[in-house]
């Protein structure tokens, strides 16, 4: 009774600990640091040319002539945040066994904060060239205010910490699979939730641009553009409703059908963004680890060797069709055909959502043979 009661405090620390890091440090500014040393050291502007044209141009700065304003206190979006956290642990509670909720919230709270901190270092390791180079300043890791969380950290930082919590408790009701199935609708509720706030309270629209005004388009400096929070927000919804509506026989199979259906659909919305976020050359790094997290799902669900070998092969070809395609919508590749001419974005993502929607279906083929092959116990 004593240690359910430690670890019910434990999880209450820990869960402090990670909202308030989302109120108070996650203001999601677009204030670059750089401009911002320029005019607290020297008072004058700094050279926009080169590698740093392109910085200003993923934070979105546009005038470095005046200095920018720093966060204080509380702001909407961090509030916003960590009420999304919120729900979303919330939610995973209610996926674990009763009896189970105190240990469920040290595994939630140790989720939220390690996917915190993840958030940030992933993307600054991914920045590196940036802080490390132009901006030299290696202690830019810890001034989160500055701006720059990653997605893909933050997943990768819930899953850490449902394996750690499993391997402190040791029990069958708590294992990684268990935890994670329980983790897999907390996860897409906050990425619904995150997602929406961004464009109801932030306006960051970052898509490509739309050839008209829709549901899913928002208004940008020269016209119409994909709203891609607001995309990835309702496909959050989307998967899961997926994810609740089915019944799953397998401990872990949730949480494989959440990591296959996200990791598809952010293949897509990370091809249609176009605010350098997040970027290695020509390639957005978040599209190529949702690919690769795919892949790896879909290898783990492989088996016997030969299924393996097929989905390596299957995946290697995927890729290769999603690299061209890539040169295609960055205009280096002319359409083959003269009908595609006339609107050649959309004829060429059409043929990318008909691409993604095959290895999609590949994928959830090997689910349903996975699911079907060893009930749970």
């Amino acid at each position: 009774m004593k240690r359910d009661k430690k670890i019910t405090a434990a999880g209450a620390v820990l869960i402090i600990l990670a909202l308030a890091c989302a109120v108070f440090l996650c203001t999601n500014t677009r204030i670059d640091p750089a401009v911002r040393t320029a005019y607290e050291t020297q008072a004058q502007p700094v050279d926009q040319s080169g590698d740093f044209a392109l910085f200003l141009q993923m934070t979105g700065v546009q005038d470095t002539t005046a200095a920018p304003e720093k966060p204080s206190g509380v702001v909407p979006y961090g509030l916003a945040l960590g009420a999304a956290a919120l729900a979303g642990l919330i939610l995973f509670c209610l996926c674990v066994p009763r009896k189970k909720r105190g240990a469920a919230l040290f595994a939630g709270g140790l989720s939220l904060l390690l996917g915190f901190v993840l958030a940030r270092l992933v993307f600054w390791v991914c920045n590196a060239s940036f802080y490390l180079g132009l901006y030299s300043d290696p202690l830019s890791l810890f001034r989160v205010r500055d701006g720059g969380l990653c997605m893909t950290g933050a997943l990768l930082g819930a899953g850490l910490g449902c394996y750690i919590a499993s391997r402190v408790f040791r029990d069958p009701e708590l294992s990684f699979p268990a935890l994670a199935d329980a983790m897999a609708p907390g996860a897409a509720l906050f990425i619904a939730c995150e997602r929406c706030h961004e464009w109801v309270l932030l306006k960051q629209n970052y898509g490509l641009p739309a050839a008209a005004e829709g549901i899913f388009t928002a208004q940008g400096d020269y016209g119409p553009v994909m709203n891609t929070a607001r995309l990835s927000s309702v496909a959050a919804l989307i998967i899961l409703a997926v994810i609740m509506a089915i019944r799953c026989r397998k401990t872990g199979s949730r949480s494989i059908l959440f990591l296959l259906l996200y990791g598809t659909i952010q293949v897509l919305l990370e091809s249609l963004r176009q605010d350098l976020h997040m970027l290695w050359g020509f390639v957005h790094i978040q599209q190529l680890t949702a690919f690769l997290a795919v892949f790896a799902v879909m290898a783990a669900i492989s088996v016997p060797l030969r299924k393996i070998i097929r989905t390596v092969i299957v995946s290697l070809a995927a890729a290769g069709v999603f690299v061209f395609l890539e040169f295609a919508l960055d205009g280096r590749i002319r359409p083959p055909f003269a009908f595609m001419e006339q609107n050649v974005k959309l004829c060429w993502y059409i043929v990318f959502g008909i691409v993604l929607a095959a290895y999609l279906i590949y994928g959830l083929l090997l689910f349903r043979k996975y699911g079907k092959e060893t009930p749970e116990s």
